[in-house]
């Protein structure tokens, strides 16, 4: 048996191009016009899209895929920022140290996924069939607990 190639796809090698990139934009000195250039697509866009990627391995619609992108990356750069602010200073090189790993992890987790020749529809688990007794109890329990 053959093994297959793994290739990571063009667009998460763009995205981790980029954002490596905008980590080394906040290592070397630069003007501040071009630093904001080169870090903006790390805190707007490109964490999204690894996420989202990682998340939703099919193509997504391009509407839909720009606001996860967006979406995920702001709540990324925020809840990312709280977090390391908590635990070590929160400066520039901090955030985009957090923003390009998180980042990377998130476009090798999507790599993995769009590789996988299984990839589709995870389907409900179905809802166990309860009897009356264990309805009548919960029911109860319920009521005990807004009681109390």
């Amino acid at each position: 048996m053959k093994p297959s190639r793994r290739t990571v796809p063009w667009d998460l090698r763009a995205v981790a191009l980029v954002a490596l990139v905008g980590l080394l934009a906040t290592a070397v000195p630069l003007p501040s016009a071009l630093r904001l250039v080169l870090l903006l697509p790390l805190v707007l866009v490109l964490p999204g899209y690894a996420i989202a990627s990682a998340t939703f391995p099919r193509p997504l619609p391009p509407s839909e895929n720009l606001v996860y992108s967006l979406a995920f990356s702001l709540c990324t750069a925020i809840l990312g920022g709280v977090v390391t602010q908590v635990l070590v200073p929160l400066t520039p090189a901090a955030w985009a140290l957090l923003l390009t790993g998180l980042t990377l992890v998130a476009v090798a987790v999507a790599a993995v996924r769009r590789n996988r020749r299984e990839v589709g529809v995870i389907p409900l688990p179905s809802v166990p069939w309860i009897g009356l007794p264990a309805a009548i109890l919960f029911v109860l329990a319920i009521g005990v607990a807004g009681w109390s």
